[in-house]
């Protein structure tokens, strides 16, 4: 089948072959795609390298997490002076806002 035969005024679409006499095909229109913008593009690089990293401070942070609770047990008095520092260090950080951003600290 080349297509179907259209009356005057229809639009037939033509599958296989060339149309024949009067008829007209039809092609769907070009989709316009969007306009990235350049510096927002997607990198496989930078985000395996970020999850990568993520992972590595996941697992210094369990460690030091895990020394810390050693330390609790056996001295108390140094938990209690750790526990000071990190709330001086909170406090200071707090007077001191600044915004933290995920893609801040990708770059």
């Amino acid at each position: 089948m080349s297509g179907e035969r259209a009356d005057r005024g229809q639009t037939a679409f033509v599958i296989f072959g060339r149309p024949e006499r009067g008829v007209t095909t039809v092609t769907m229109p070009e989709r316009r795609t969007r306009a990235l913008r350049p510096g927002r593009r997607f990198d496989l690089r930078s985000t395996a390298m970020f999850f990568g990293l993520l992972a590595a401070a996941l697992v210094i942070g369990g460690l030091a997490v895990r020394a810390l609770a050693g330390v609790v047990e056996r001295r108390p008095v140094w938990a209690v002076v750790l526990l000071c520092l990190a709330v001086a260090v909170a406090v200071a950080r707090g007077r001191r806002r600044r915004r933290l951003s995920a893609a801040g600290m990708a770059r």
